[in-house]
């Protein structure tokens, strides 16, 4: 079984668990910024949302310009 979703970069890789927290959130927020880093959000789905679609959501709440979707690198 192979998983597309895993796209290792040369950039160094970090892996944010609680993503959907406000914590976790803010951090994603801010390594997202930086631009310089492959980052790996650990979600589960939950009332019916996806685990990509509540990362977004979560990570919006930081964000002056809400993202229509997740950064290249997360």
């Amino acid at each position: 079984m192979s998983n597309s979703h895993l796209v290792v970069a040369d950039a160094p890789v970090v892996l944010i668990t609680g993503t959907t927290g406000f914590l976790g959130a803010s951090l994603l927020s801010r390594l997202v910024e930086r631009g310089d880093l492959q980052l790996v959000a650990l979600a589960r789905a939950k009332q019916g949302l996806t685990p990509s679609q509540r990362v977004l959501f979560s990570l919006n709440r930081f964000r002056t310009q809400p993202l229509i979707r997740l950064p290249d690198g997360v």
